[in-house]
């Protein structure tokens, strides 16, 4: 079965309905999707975003069975995504604070609702996995990276701590701070391991999603 088959219904005007309004979406969005890629190119902790396109593909690609069972529809949910999305990006770039994450988020839900537009609600549900994931091409804001990046760096400290207690050093930790043999070391914000949470979690979620239907 090849996945544009005409006999489930699938057609190659569907991938071409799906390109151009994919495509009218992103230049709809073409600032959102420039800063976007900007940010993942330029921090480390937000380089996670390059696998998140693949990593959809790839568990469309594990579920393309379900084509056959689920024929495209052309859907309003789409166009209201759509609609809603690009409000969802005005509205956080107009707001007071400019919330980045609504503005990104704003243009990435633009992009799903194009597709869905051509597809119907069920291929996304039965897609639902590949669809989820998209939600990791927004930015994590900076609050939400503190909020995990600060137990990260005591829990960093306590096991360097410990390993160096167990090796026979005299340690004596305060905060992020770590006395060895009276002489301080700082635990950096470099060292909490931030750069491979989300990429970790990209991972686990491909594995999780793919594993059990290998054999579907």
């Amino acid at each position: 079965m090849t996945l544009l088959d005409s006999r489930y219904g699938w057609g190659s005007k569907h991938a071409a309905l799906i390109m151009l309004l994919v495509a009218a979406a992103v230049y709809a969005g073409l600032e959102q999707w420039r800063d976007i890629l900007m940010i993942a190119s330029k921090d480390e902790e937000a380089s996670h975003i390059f696998l998140v396109i693949p990593i959809a593909v790839w568990l469309v690609w594990i579920r393309r069975v379900r084509f056959r069972r689920c024929p495209p529809h052309a859907s309003w949910l789409g166009v209201i995504l759509v609609f809603a999305g690009a409000m969802l990006s005005w509205v956080s770039y107009q707001s007071e604070f400019q919330f980045q994450a609504g503005w990104h988020g704003g243009a990435v839900l633009m992009v799903v609702g194009a597709i869905i537009t051509v597809v119907g609600a069920q291929v996304a549900a039965n897609f639902f996995p590949a669809v989820a994931i998209l939600v990791l091409l927004v930015p994590i804001p900076g609050n939400l990276r503190l909020a995990i990046a600060g137990p990260l760096q005591n829990a960093t400290a306590r096991v360097t701590t410990g390993t160096l207690e167990m090796m026979g050093f005299y340690v004596e930790r305060s905060g992020n701070l770590v006395n060895i043999n009276d002489m301080p070391v700082a635990v950096a914000e470099a060292c909490n391991g931030m750069r491979m949470v989300f990429a970790l979690v990209l991972v686990s979620y491909a594995f999780a999603f793919s594993v059990p239907l290998r054999n579907s």
